[in-house]
């Protein structure tokens, strides 16, 4: 039923593709309007889709005092909806959409740089995979920009989802301190968590002959790491979690939406567990998904 909803959206995202493959100037404009289209048509559809699923409300009044204004979507999706959109940074979808206004408005003279367009396009995806949980297969390789995103998108959802796991307020302003004090995250990983968000900040909103190819890579340097740490602690509340129900099964993908996280990372995580001897699967015979329960 999400999939039908989100099908505007998809198809201009395929559209977007058609001509991002032609590779000529005029083919990258079209695509990066295309992919803008794509964006507005999924928050919209998204702010208008019935409660009963979206679950989030939206007042009459909200919806019609939107109207066709793309800033005040923005906002009213980062006010009522912001855990649907963890990992997505809102200041770069309103910061690429300036651009494509320029695109739209100022003429055929005007390139698109390639890092922008596979960043936006990038930024589609995980909107659509946020609002309306469809799965992509991500293909970054030659797409450091992209990259970065991803990465950014995974360690703020595992960030808050540790904040959330131990009952901190991940907007208290001395949410860092009440972390430590918890031995929940070291200093060290905050450290990298404040320089990854200003690696990341700086490349996906600057110009075209400022982006710097070495700062993403040394931002995808610091992701990894801080992934990689992360992941324990991710990996320890999952199993806490089968542990506190020990008699019911899971699949792959209803852990990955109990905690926020993708399914790709969730079967890694459960994989491993597994491989440890602390969980063990079988095949559910009618629907053929593999089901784990704590060992």
């Amino acid at each position: 039923m999400e999939k039908t909803w989100a099908s505007g959206a998809l198809e201009l995202l395929k559209h977007a593709d058609e001509h991002i493959n032609k590779g000529q100037a005029f083919d990258q404009r079209i695509a990066f309007i295309s992919i803008d289209s794509s964006v507005e048509t999924a928050i919209r559809t998204f702010i208008f889709m019935p409660f009963s699923l979206s679950k989030v409300k939206f007042s009459f009044k909200e919806k019609e005092e939107i109207g066709n204004s793309f800033p005040k979507m923005v906002n009213l999706l980062s006010e009522k909806a912001s855990n649907k959109i963890s990992g997505i940074e809102l200041s770069d979808i309103e910061f690429y959409h300036r651009l494509r206004n320029q695109l739209y408005h100022e003429g055929t003279g005007l390139s698109v740089d390639k890092n922008h367009l596979e960043a936006y396009r990038t930024l589609g995806e995980l909107l659509l995979k946020n609002l309306f949980q469809i799965e992509f297969n991500y293909s970054t390789t030659d797409k450091p920009l992209s990259s970065l995103i991803i990465f950014w998108e995974e360690i703020d959802k595992l960030i808050k989802q540790l904040f959330y796991s131990n009952n901190i307020d991940f907007g208290n302003t001395f949410k860092w301190e009440e972390a430590l004090q918890k031995n929940i995250i070291t200093k060290h990983q905050i450290s990298l968590f404040n320089e990854l968000k200003r690696i990341r900040n700086e490349q996906v909103h600057s110009l075209s002959d400022e982006i710097n190819l070495t700062r993403i890579s040394y931002g995808i340097e610091i992701a990894s790491e801080l992934r990689n740490t992360l992941e324990r602690g991710m990996k320890d509340n999952i199993l806490k979690y089968f542990k506190e129900h020990p008699t019911e099964v899971f699949a792959i993908r209803a852990i990955a939406h109990i905690f926020s996280i993708s399914k790709s990372f969730t079967s890694q995580i459960i994989e491993t567990l597994e491989q440890e001897g602390k969980l063990i699967s079988g095949i559910e015979e009618k629907t053929g998904i593999k089901l784990f329960q704590v060992c």
